[in-house]
């Protein structure tokens, strides 16, 4: 998805936007949105095409318009439906804190990649 920054003002018209490409992801598209209720700002970014291979969010250009200002964000929703893939993990922590986890996959696909990992307790 992406997070508004700044809505910028005095577009007339929607203004282009561009997905830039990162070293594993390519091909996204979005068109920017204009609200009646907020004159001259873009409120929205559609996906019209998620592209494929980003690993890292890529930057976002909007340009054209008429008007000045607007910023976004791009966010990578990597959540995975919980009976896609089923992961069976063991690990310890060290006396320093640190938690170190070995996985395997037990079905599905699942491949260690940046990011974060939520755990939570089963009875």
């Amino acid at each position: 998805g992406f997070v508004v920054t700044e809505a910028g003002s005095g577009y007339s018209i929607a203004p282009g936007v561009i997905i830039s490409d990162t070293d594993d992801g390519a091909g996204a598209v979005g068109t920017a949105t204009l609200s009646d209720e907020t004159a001259g700002q873009v409120t929205a970014i559609a996906l019209d095409s998620a592209g494929s291979g980003y690993e890292i969010p890529p930057s976002i250009t909007i340009s054209g318009g008429g008007g000045t200002g607007a910023i976004f964000t791009a966010a990578l929703d990597n959540d995975v439906g919980l009976d896609a893939v089923r992961l069976s993990l063991s690990g310890h922590q060290t006396a320093g804190g640190q938690l170190t986890l070995q996985y395997s996959v037990a079905s599905g696909e699942c491949e260690a990649k940046r990011g974060s990992m939520t755990l939570s307790k089963s009875s």
